[in-house]
């Protein structure tokens, strides 16, 4: 809808009686375009009544008499009736008109709001981007997604607006229970008007209310429920429009089938990760000494990563780096990987190729893409003595250097077939010893802060998790 002075100024500029005789404009001519009064119907019709209505009056007076003062004032009624119709033709066809207009309007930003919602990476992005969406396209302060948990029991609220914080990370709404569980559980959306009881509406208390399952149809898998979408406090009115209940509808629908796929998306992924750390599994448990290693080994990258301030979405992939940074030596022989004395030359030249086999096993695993750089070059050195390209300074990818920080300081700590583990002190020691040669110092740093910070202590060997930190 335009603005009040946005209306008058289309009336003024676009309505014929404004523009040729300076007259106040009808408010149906709003989306008038018509050049001169002729080729308007109605102000055309209008003026054939009157003058015909006015020539009769004249005829009646001159010429007197009962009959032509009845035919008079018959023809009045008669062209009142008639003007009565006209004008409500012409408001059906104005009004049937803002609503084609309201409706492309409408189809208009629906399809703006799937092409930004289509692309977004994870669901959080997703969601805070349907909870903006409703906010601006619906006009009103509060907004909440309920997301089902995964036994389908209670509703908790995944992201909103406008709604106090504490109350957002406590709600727990049983399924069934309140607005938002009886919407979810009867797949039937509900609009309350007036003031309602916090104890039978949402958590927050207003003076109206819609609320709508998130939920998807299919006549091969029937009903897959999601969660339910609320709105509050319309701005600016007392109650959601018949028109809002529209376009509320249409956000429900294109953000539960968004919703669904990227929770789809996730399962698949997190599907994906348990498959390939069961073949990480596997390999360590030929090896009862570094059983465990790469669980340690991405804990400590993540805590690396954290302290360097890295985006979540690189701490996400270190994280994935570090259970896969092994899984190529699946192809290793069991008296390689078992040996009690340290590695002749052949078998350091097997084991060598680990990045390798790792790199060329999982180049087709689209969900382990952005941790392959740090999976191939865990072993380069800062001075390009290391393998498998002999890669020297910043031509080693930063997750690369975060993961050897991670791989050393825990093949340091724990036992091995040929070597004793050294107390945290030592290690971090001999990690700062050799700082720039063959670790980042950066990165040898955060690994000291966050050892010492004491956040690590649950994943440290137990022979050294009382060993004091410098």
């Amino acid at each position: 809808m335009l603005g009040n002075e946005q209306a008058v100024s289309k009336l003024l500029h676009n309505c014929v009686l404004s523009y040729k005789f300076g007259l106040k404009p009808f408010r149906r001519c709003v989306d008038c375009e018509l050049q001169s009064v002729r080729q308007c119907p109605p102000i055309r019709a209008s003026i054939l009544l009157v003058l015909a209505v006015a020539i009769e009056g004249a005829a009646a007076w001159y010429f007197g008499g009962a009959v032509l003062n009845t035919i008079f004032v018959m023809t009045g009624l008669v062209a009142v009736i008639m003007l009565s119709l006209i004008n409500s033709r012409t408001d059906e066809r104005e009004r049937s008109r803002h609503r084609l207009q309201q409706l492309r309007r409408e189809q208009a930003e629906q399809h703006e709001f799937l092409k930004k919602l289509s692309p977004l990476d994870s669901l959080d992005e997703c969601l805070e981007y349907i909870v903006d969406s409703a906010i601006e396209r619906l006009r009103c302060r509060r907004v909440s997604v309920m997301l089902a948990d995964e036994a389908g029991e209670y509703l908790y609220i995944a992201a909103s607006r406008g709604g106090p914080q504490n109350v957002i990370d406590s709600t727990r709404i049983p399924v069934g229970e309140r607005i938002a569980g009886r919407v979810f559980q009867s797949d039937t959306p509900i609009h309350i008007r007036g003031p309602q009881n916090a104890d039978e509406a949402l958590p927050i208390d207003s003076d109206a209310i819609m609320s709508a399952p998130l939920l998807l149809s299919n006549m091969n898998w029937g009903k897959m429920r999601l969660g339910v979408l609320s709105i509050t406090e319309p701005v600016g009115r007392d109650d959601f429009t018949i028109e809002d209940e529209f376009v509320f509808s249409n956000i429900c629908e294109a953000s539960a089938v968004a919703i669904h796929n990227h929770q789809a998306v996730a399962r698949v992924k997190r599907s994906n990760v348990e498959f390939l750390e069961t073949l990480v599994n596997a390999i360590e448990a030929r090896d009862t000494y570094t059983r465990g290693h790469s669980e340690r080994v991405a804990r400590y990258a993540v805590a690396i990563g954290e302290r360097m301030s890295l985006s979540e979405k690189s701490i996400e992939q270190l994280s994935m780096a570090g259970r896969l940074h092994d899984i190529g030596k699946i192809g290793m022989a069991d008296e390689i990987l078992n040996k009690r004395t340290k590695p002749s030359e052949d078998e350091w030249d097997r084991i060598r190729l680990h990045p390798v086999i790792a790199t060329e096993m999982l180049a087709g695993a689209s969900l382990v893409s952005g941790a392959l750089d740090a999976i191939r070059c865990h072993h380069e050195r800062l001075d390009g003595s290391g393998y498998p390209q002999g890669l020297s300074g910043g031509d080693i990818p930063l997750p690369a250097r975060v993961i050897c920080v991670a791989d050393a300081f825990d093949a340091m700590t724990t036992r091995r077939p040929y070597s004793e583990p050294l107390s945290l002190r030592e290690a971090l020691a001999e990690l700062l010893k050799n700082a720039g040669k063959q670790f980042d110092l950066a990165c040898v740093e955060a690994l000291a802060e966050a050892v010492g910070s004491g956040k690590l202590a649950d994943v440290l060997p137990a022979e050294t998790e009382s060993a004091p930190v410098a």
